[in-house]
């Protein structure tokens, strides 16, 4: 049942509970005259608050988030930090990762390895049109940009951050654009090559728009997440940290 919940939602949860349990705890050695250390009661609920999350499916990269948040939040109110900065780390957060509360996509970033291993994919001698959804700082569209000049590419991103970085480092690349505008308004069946890294939670939507609009002989390639109740025509194995796996669909 928490599985359904949006992300945010859940993490709420999680340190509602775990909150919950440090204040009962901090409680019962009260009414026993024992006093309690504060930060410690914090590195408490934020381990119950860390391992909730896991139970509740959340995915690895909120685990230091829940963690850290009140131990760093203690830290700050008992060190003077200035407000300003909490505004300035939170606001940087915010508009890298955009989509994680908007559509629950966080940011991810595609390795060289798997860069490699996606190019290894790609007509060297014709022209093609690649598209990527979702295509943050463009990590994987400029090295693919200079590798295959006779394609065209085309990145799509929402986020504000991401994509103000993207446009600044594909300055001067005349194969490249890079727009802010969602994938999920374009006309699939544009493109020859679609790469996606999102999350589980687009997938059952991307299966069923690729099916609608991807013209036959394009090729959809989704890193890390399949598509549900549909096979690929090949998986690609990465020999990297992650053990990346590239899920490549013909159409």
């Amino acid at each position: 049942m928490l599985k359904n919940l949006r992300p945010s939602l859940r993490t709420l949860l999680v340190h509602f509970i775990a909150l919950a349990l440090v204040l009962s705890y901090r409680y019962y050695f009260s009414e026993q005259n024992q006093s309690s250390n504060v930060f410690a009661l914090t590195l408490t609920e934020g381990l119950i608050a860390a391992t909730l999350g896991i139970l509740a499916g959340l995915r690895a990269w909120w685990i230091p988030i829940n963690f850290l948040f009140f131990p760093l939040l203690y830290i700050g109110l008992n060190y003077s930090i200035n407000p300003l900065w909490y505004l300035a780390i939170f606001s940087t957060l915010w508009l890298l990762n955009w989509n994680a509360f908007t559509e629950q996509v966080p940011l991810y970033l595609s390795g060289k390895k798997t860069i490699n291993a996606l190019a290894n994919q790609l007509g060297k001698n014709k022209p093609f049109t690649f598209a990527d959804f979702g295509c943050g700082l463009a990590s994987v569209l400029l090295p693919l940009a200079r590798q295959f000049p006779n394609a065209h590419f085309i990145g799509y991103e929402t986020a504000p951050l991401p994509y103000l970085i993207a446009k600044l480092r594909s300055t001067g690349i005349s194969n490249l654009d890079i727009k802010r505008q969602s994938f999920w308004s374009t006309n699939w069946n544009a493109y020859d090559v679609i790469y996606c890294f999102l999350s589980p939670a687009p997938m059952p939507a991307i299966a069923t728009q690729a099916n609608q609009q991807i013209r036959p002989g394009a090729v959809l390639v989704s890193n890390t997440f399949a598509l549900p109740q549909q096979a690929a025509a090949k998986v690609i194995e990465v020999s990297d940290l992650r053990k990346t796996q590239l899920f490549i669909y013909q159409y």
